[in-house]
């Protein structure tokens, strides 16, 4: 979708996330959540635009290895900040979305809705991992330039 407008790698990192489950992982099918009858048209259009449409990976997250790699505090980040020469800018506002799933992982994310099942592609909101595997991902592009990311 929009093949006129995003082209190549654009918005999608290189790195592909492998959702790691722990050996008790029991599959588990959710039923669709119930959606109101005035905002169904507006769901079934955000999911046809392909819009961030959050999960509910509760079930899941109980079973997910996790990165366990550590998160910087701001105060952290900001006392390295002393003699620092140059400063970017980094648009994190669909940060996970552009970390791709592995077609195994993406199956482990499948949501239901009412209109049918549809496999999320990327990495989600809501899984205990994403943060850590977002910062991991992050700071492995970043390796090697001097300075820190905010």
């Amino acid at each position: 979708m929009y093949n006129d407008v995003f082209n190549g790698t654009l918005g999608k990192l290189v790195y592909t996330y492998d959702i790691k489950l722990s050996d008790n992982a029991v599959p588990r099918i959710s039923a669709p959540r119930v959606i109101t009858v005035s905002l169904k048209e507006k769901v079934k259009a955000e999911i046809d635009k392909e819009v961030r449409i959050c999960m509910d990976p509760r079930g899941l997250n109980k079973y997910i290895k996790r990165e366990h790699y550590p998160i910087p505090t701001h105060q952290s980040l900001f006392s390295e900040l002393e003699g620092a020469k140059y400063f970017s800018l980094l648009d994190k506002s669909c940060a996970f979305l552009q970390i791709p799933l592995t077609e195994e992982s993406s199956k482990l994310c499948t949501i239901a809705t009412p209109f049918g099942r549809y496999k999320v592609c990327r990495l989600p909101y809501g899984l205990t991992s994403s943060p850590e595997v977002y910062q991991k991902t992050i700071e492995n592009i970043f390796n090697g330039i001097n300075g820190i990311l905010i």
